[in-house]
Parts: structure tokens; C-alpha cells; sequence
């Protein structure tokens, strides 16, 4: 190749990316590079453009505002908590960090089942084509699961309000020699997955369908939440209602503490027969007599 032609393409590759950058900013209003934002909401390093730092802050539910410094070593992405500057952001002609909210500007923030059966599709596409989706977009779409099992779990949601990611990930689920690189988050989407199935309506035969699964589908079935709680409630009941007996069980029980033996203590001091002597003259040490 040409020494003309690699030229071109080396001073070239830094406008294709900001080309990446400039097409994020015209369909997100809101997104500018003549300032930066804090990092009040935590950082995350190696980001590589404006949009990835956004789905970053997207999924941390402390941050409102992010701040992609891409010229820095490390592509640090700030996550900001409220509208604060950063110094050592510089607007035209040395623009050297792109800043934006959490959402694009009249946008609507997705609805907790929407993020739900989005993480669910990119569990699907890894489980299809596991180089599709990049780790970033992993451990957001894990994130963005995992705040639904939580809103499932609180009771501020129910199956109702996640019909569609339920049946997708369910079938997500069934599906056999899906390749999940731990590496990547990938294992942990699908950790979530499965709780998020389990979450739905405990049913432990959807949640580990897989064979491989079977004892921990075992465990759930036998010792999930609901038969725990209720080994606790009637627990509870026994120790109220006969509680005089059971308290003078544990008190006429002897403690472990009480029936051991202890050992005498060791004395610091030793009898002066048994130490050593100095001799003045030669100022070396004897031994004493035995």
C-alpha cells in the first residue's frame, strides 16, 4: 500500500470517530462538547465515545449528567449527579470532552418493563451471536434487570407489568448451548436472568430449566423464600407459646465457654535459679545453674 494512502487513513481515523461523536450529538439534544461535567456519581475508564459514557450514567441510578473526557489515557466517562462543570474542560477550539444529560432532551425515559424485555433481547443476541453485544452493553442490560427483580421483590411492581420480558426471558432460558463469556458480564446477565424468571412467580422449573441446573432447581423448590418464611412464622409461634420451656433449656444447658478447662496462667516470672547470669568482667552470658 501506498505511503500516501496510510496517511490518509491514520489522519482520518480520529474524524471518523469524532464523525461517531458529532452523529450522537445532532439525534440527542441536550449533548455538547464545549463543557464537562463532576464525577460526584462515580467514573467509569476505557469508554469508547460520548453515547457509551451515556448509557454508563443511564445505568447508575445516582447519575444525571455525563462527562466523556475521550482525550485523557484511560477515555474516563464522569458520572454526575447534579449540573456541575469541570475545569479542565475547555470549550472551541479545544474542545476536549463531550457532556450531556442522562436522557436526551424530550426524550422519555424507558419504563422499568421496557429496559426489562431489553435486557431480555440482549441476553437473546448473546445467546445467538455471543460477539454481538460488548461488555459495556452486558452489564447494563444486567443492571437494568436487576432493578426490575428489586421493584418485583418491593412488591411495586408485579408479573403483570412485565408480561413480555417474562415470556422472552423464559424462552431466552430454554434455549440450549448458549455461550456466555463470563469475561464479558455475560454470566452475570444470565445469573439475573434466571432470577428475574424466578422473581416473576417462583417458579423454579422455568427459572432452571437447563438439566445442568437441576440442584439448584432443587434447592429453590425445597428451600425457596415463601417455605422459609414459613418455617420462621412457625418457629416464632412454638417459642411464644411454650417460651418458659425453651428458655429453661437453653439456661440449664452448660455453655461451651463454662465446660471447658481453662489453663492456668502462664507466670511471667521465673525463678531466679533458672535465668541466665552477666559476668561484669567479661560482660558475656552464663548460663545459669541447672
Amino acid at each position: 500500500m501506498p505511503s500516501k494512502t496510510l496517511l490518509l487513513l491514520a489522519l482520518a481515523a480520529p474524524i471518523i470517530k469524532a464523525d461517531v461523536n458529532h452523529d450522537f450529538q445532532a439525534r440527542c439534544p441536550g449533548v455538547s462538547n464545549e463543557r464537562g461535567g463532576c464525577y460526584s456519581a462515580g467514573f467509569v475508564d476505557k469508554i469508547q465515545s460520548a453515547e457509551d459514557c451515556q448509557a454508563m450514567c443511564q445505568a447508575n441510578p445516582d447519575c444525571e449528567f455525563f462527562s466523556w473526557h475521550y482525550t485523557r489515557g484511560d477515555k474516563r466517562c464522569h458520572l454526575c449527579k447534579d449540573d456541575r462543570t469541570h475545569p479542565k474542560c475547555y470549550p472551541s477550539p479545544n474542545n476536549n470532552c463531550w457532556w450531556g444529560p442522562k436522557y436526551c432532551v424530550g426524550a422519555e425515559e424507558p419504563t422499568p418493563a421496557e429496559k426489562a424485555r431489553a435486557a431480555v433481547d440482549a441476553a437473546e443476541l448473546i445467546c445467538t451471536n455471543p460477539g454481538a453485544v460488548d461488555g459495556d452493553a452486558t452489564i447494563k442490560a444486567a443492571t437494568d434487570l436487576s432493578a426490575a427483580v428489586k421493584l418485583l421483590v418491593r412488591g411495586e411492581l408485579d408479573a403483570s407489568d412485565f408480561e413480555g420480558a417474562d415470556a422472552a426471558a423464559a424462552a431466552v432460558l430454554a434455549r440450549t448451548g448458549c455461550a456466555f463469556n463470563p469475561c464479558n458480564g455475560g454470566a452475570a446477565l444470565w445469573s439475573v436472568l434466571e432470577t428475574f424468571r424466578r422473581a416473576i412467580d417462583g417458579d423454579a422449573d422455568r427459572a432452571f430449566p437447563q438439566p445442568e441446573d437441576r440442584f439448584r432447581k432443587q434447592l429453590f423448590n425445597e428451600s425457596g423464600a415463601a417455605s422459609y418464611s414459613r418455617r420462621v412464622d412457625d418457629v416464632g409461634r412454638r417459642d411464644l407459646v411454650d417460651g418458659s420451656t425453651h428458655a429453661g433449656k437453653r439456661s440449664s444447658s452448660p455453655t461451651r465457654t463454662g465446660s471447658r478447662r481453662r489453663r492456668a496462667p502462664r507466670s511471667r516470672s521465673s525463678s531466679p535459679s533458672s535465668r541466665p547470669t552477666w559476668s561484669r568482667a567479661s560482660r558475656t552470658r552464663r548460663p545459669g545453674p541447672r
